[in-house]
């Protein structure tokens, strides 16, 4: 078969034929052929920002229906990283297509600089220095250091390409902000959302602090899994009465539990009233637990050749007194909502001073919160022989178990792979633990039932099965924990009495607390001494006590949260307006639904 040559202009030799690329009929550019894009982006971007392109837009769309992107703000505590700039990237993309379709879309940038992060970080830095960090030296250098990452963020976001209001960005260090959050605070207080009380609350004994819900991160980690005897002690209705007598001693009730630590703290066993408990002796020894858990307790207990006994609903059960392990009474109670008969014995220990569920059974039945763990996760008086022990060391669980194994405390032993919550900051694992701390209390004056019908009725979600996720994240809140031990963030304006102790917020001082901020910067409510924020003739309503201010280690308030989305710095320019695309949590959604 022939070979056919195409070339375009007379014929010429087959030889000497030009390239391949020449016989083709290209445009002529000046674009190069090598992108070098470390050396053009930066010139593009500059090219950007002398010609104004971003005000320009700006002043284009002036009157147009606005579209309002409501940006989370990163933490100023370090180098972007590929999760911060990607969020950027695509928020940047949204304002955008916004302003390309017509509307109106500024971009307000923002930073968190209060908090943790920041403050760990000034920690080790004063640390290495050679000093001991106290609240005082610690505030300015925290302050110093915010800034010099806004500034290094800023200009990696704008080397990004990301357009937006960079020359007057929002920070929650400013006074102006810092003044917006603490009279935010005090309308919420004025208005009864805001309390103190004892709670079993998430606290992180690593950075030695309160946590809220959102700052709780799970991962599956391997727990001791243990079924522990706890000894009959009193019957005061007589259920058990005539029973055969054993001589390895009374009846004793079967609890299940994943966190040997907390049994210190014992002061309950929960049961489901509706339950069929029943007592079954194995050899000589007689134990209560559930009916429908005798099967897989025997399997992890090894028994065999068991003897059902008694039948007795779990509303008998409750006034019947077992003997904790350390010796203290643990009482039956109604546990409704929180036993399961999918899982353990039946019988929950309970410990209120170290869970949730645990407290809010405990203060119903009445039940002593006792929390023999400090701040930093160690055992203290009343968890002998483990006092100064941290309860996240994996080998003090090891040691409890050997010590009820030595007192014929332990019937079952294993190990469960589940989740347990760590700190979002620190990736440690934190614990329970009982301690006073400020809330917001979600469903005071319907504030939930508020929340829920603006989330159906106000709002259009895109996608829209992100309505169900938000949904039911506020519907399931808890109260949300404002107060952090923390130094770096805005100081909740409380005053704590000399005389008894008692916490008041005094709508007076958080006026002056507010209006001090606004001019000193919320380093004032440290600095400056009390009677600058006490109202004339102050006296305690809790005792009458004249004189009674003393700002004892206030707690600051956590600024990475819907406080701050609610303050506007005077000089951002953001519009208020309906019609606004907003990327909110459940909290933001919590205080962002308050009637106004």
């Amino acid at each position: 078969m022939g070979r056919f040559v195409f070339f375009w202009g007379p014929p010429q030799p087959e030889a000497s034929m030009a390239g391949y690329r020449d016989t083709l009929n290209l445009p002529q550019t000046d674009f190069p052929m090598k992108g070098d894009l470390p050396r053009r982006e930066p010139e593009r971007v500059g090219w950007w920002r002398e010609r104004g392109l971003y005000r320009k837009l700006r002043e284009a769309r002036r009157g147009r229906p606005v579209a309002l992107l409501h940006d989370g703000p990163p933490y100023s505590n370090g180098h972007l990283h590929m999760g911060t700039a990607a969020n950027k990237i695509w928020k940047d993309a949204v304002v955008r297509s916004a302003s390309l379709l017509g509307f109106d879309s500024p971009y307000v940038p923002g930073w968190d600089n209060h908090g943790m992060p920041i403050e760990t970080e000034v920690t080790k830095e004063l640390r290495k220095e050679g000093g001991t960090p106290d609240r005082l030296a610690l505030r300015p250098r925290c302050r110093e250091f915010a800034a010099r990452w806004v500034a290094i963020q800023r200009e990696e976001f704008e080397r990004l390409g990301v357009w937006g209001e960079w020359e007057h960005p929002y920070l929650t260090m400013d006074k102006g902000f810092e003044a917006e959050i603490l009279e935010t605070f005090a309308v919420l207080a004025g208005r009864g959302y805001i309390q103190r009380g004892l709670r079993s609350i998430h606290w992180c004994p690593t950075d030695r602090t309160a946590l809220a819900e959102a700052e709780i991160e799970y991962q599956d980690d391997p727990s001791p899994s243990i079924v522990v005897a706890f000894p009959l002690k009193q019957d005061p209705q007589g259920v058990l009465a005539g029973l055969p007598a054993s001589a390895l001693g009374p009846v004793r009730a079967l609890a299940w539990t994943t966190t040997p630590w907390t049994l210190p703290a014992n002061r309950g066993l929960m049961v489901d009233p509706e339950a069929e408990y029943t007592v079954v002796a194995v050899g000589e020894q007689r134990y209560l637990l559930a009916a429908p858990r005798l099967a897989p307790v025997s399997e992890a207990a090894g028994w065999s050749g068991t003897e059902t006994g008694r039948r007795l609903k779990g509303r008998d059960l409750i006034g019947l007194v077992f003997e904790g392990p350390w010796g203290n009474d643990s009482p039956i109670v109604d546990g409704t909502p929180f036993v399961s008969m999918g899982d353990g014995t039946g019988i929950v220990h309970t410990a209120p001073g170290h869970g949730k569920e645990d407290f809010a059974v405990g203060q119903r039945a009445g039940l002593e919160v006792a929390c023999p763990v400090d701040e930093a996760g160690r055992f203290t008086a009343g968890a002998e022989p483990f006092v100064g022990r941290s309860v996240i060391e994996p080998e003090l669980n090891r040691e409890i178990i050997a010590r009820l194994r030595d007192q014929d405390r332990l019937v079952a032993e294993g190990t469960l792979t589940h989740a347990y919550p760590h700190c979002w900051r620190c990736r440690k694992p934190v614990i329970f633990r009982a301690t006073q701390q400020w809330f917001m209390i979600i469903d005071h004056d319907g504030h939930r039932d508020h929340a829920l019908a603006a989330i159906e009725r106000d709002v259009r979600w895109e996608p829209p099965s992100s309505q169900n996720r938000i949904r039911d994240a506020v519907r399931l809140r808890p109260d949300w924990c404002l107060s952090r031990q923390r130094s770096w963030g805005v100081g909740i304006p409380a005053l704590y009495c000399e005389a008894c102790g008692e916490a008041e917020l005094d709508p007076r001082v958080m006026a002056t607390a507010a209006a001090l901020t606004r001019e000193q910067g919320s380093d004032a409510w440290y600095q400056l001494p009390v009677e600058r924020f006490l109202p004339p003739q102050a006296t305690c309503r809790h005792c009458g006590q004249a004189g009674c201010g003393s700002i004892r280690d206030p707690p600051t308030a956590p600024s990475r949260s819907p406080i701050p989305r609610c303050a506007r710095p005077g000089r951002a320019p953001w519009p208020r307006t309906a019609g606004c695309s907003t990327s909110r949590g459940p909290t933001s959604t919590a205080v962002g639904s308050t009637p106004r």
